[in-house]
C-alpha cells in the first residue's frame, strides 16, 4: 500500500499482515504516516495505491473503492479508537455506546443498552455509565471509546496513539484494559509511541521510516535484537 498528498509520498510498498488474534506494534518517528496508514486499512483515507484485505474480501485495490454502503459494512468490521476520544459531548458514557449500534447495526434500544451496560462494566466504568464526558477524566474517555468501537464487534481493532492525550498518570488505565483485550484475543493493530507499552501487549512490531516498513517480526526480534541501523538508531533515541 501506498499513500502521498500532492507530490509529496508518505509511504510506498508498504506490506503488513495481522491474523486473528495478534496484536500488531506500529512504532516509528513522528511523521512518517503511522496514523495514516491506520486510517488507510479502514478507508478513512483512501490510498493511493496498492490493495486492503479483509479476512480475504478485497476492500480497495489500485484506487477502486467499496460503495458508500459497503464502506459502512467494512467500518462495522474494523473498530477505530481516535486519539482524541471522539465521544459526543451532548451524551452521557452510556448513550456514546448506545448510539453507534443503534444507528450502525440496527440493535433495538434495549438490546444495544445491555452490550453497553455490559462492555462499560468490562472497561471498568459500571459506575460512571451515566457521566457526560466533560465529567470524566481522559482515561476514562478513552476507555468509553474502546466500549464504543467494541460494541460494534469489529473483526479488528485499530488504536490511534490511545494513550497519548491523557496525563501520564492516567494511561495505566488505557493500556491495562488494551491489556485485558490482549488477552481475550482481540485482534488489534497499535499505533504508539510507549515501547512498554508494546511489549507488554504486542504479538509482533513493524517499524515504519523512511516512507515504508524498515523492519518487522516478533517483539523480542524488532525492540532487544534489531537487525537494521535504522531501526537501533531510533530505540536509542527513544530510550535515552
Amino acid at each position: 500500500m501506498g499513500k502521498a498528498f500532492g507530490e509529496r509520498t508518505l509511504f510506498s510498498d508498504v506490506t503488513l499482515s495481522v491474523s486473528r488474534g495478534e496484536i500488531l506494534g506500529l512504532i516509528g518517528p513522528s511523521g512518517t504516516g503511522k496514523s495514516t496508514l491506520l486510517r488507510c486499512m479502514n478507508l478513512l483515507e483512501v490510498p493511493s495505491s496498492g490493495e486492503v484485505q479483509l479476512a480475504g474480501q478485497t476492500l480497495f485495490k489500485e484506487r477502486t473503492l467499496l460503495n458508500a454502503r459497503e464502506l459502512i459494512v467494512l467500518r462495522r468490521s474494523l473498530g477505530m479508537v481516535f486519539q482524541h476520544f471522539n465521544l459526543f459531548p451532548n451524551m452521557n458514557a452510556l448513550e456514546n455506546v448506545v448510539l453507534a449500534q443503534v444507528r450502525g447495526l440496527k440493535r433495538s434500544r434495549a438490546e444495544a443498552e445491555a452490550r453497553a451496560v455490559d462492555l462499560l462494566t468490562r472497561v471498568g466504568l459500571k459506575d460512571a455509565m451515566r457521566r457526560m464526558p466533560s465529567e470524566l477524566s481522559g482515561g476514562m474517555q478513552q476507555r468509553v471509546a474502546i466500549a464504543r468501537a467494541l460494541a460494534l464487534d469489529p473483526k479488528v481493532l485499530l488504536l490511534d496513539e490511545p494513550t497519548s492525550a491523557i496525563d501520564p498518570e492516567l494511561r495505566i488505565e488505557v493500556r491495562s484494559v488494551v491489556s485485558e483485550l490482549a488477552e481475550s484475543g482481540v485482534t488489534m493493530v497499535l499505533v504508539t509511541h510507549e515501547l512498554d507499552f508494546v511489549r507488554k501487549v504486542a504479538t509482533k512490531v513493524a517499524f515504519l521510516a523512511d516512507g515504508g516498513v524498515v523492519e518487522e517480526g516478533s517483539v523480542h526480534e524488532v525492540l532487544s535484537e534489531p537487525q537494521h541501523e535504522r531501526t537501533r538508531r531510533f530505540l536509542n533515541a527513544v530510550t535515552g
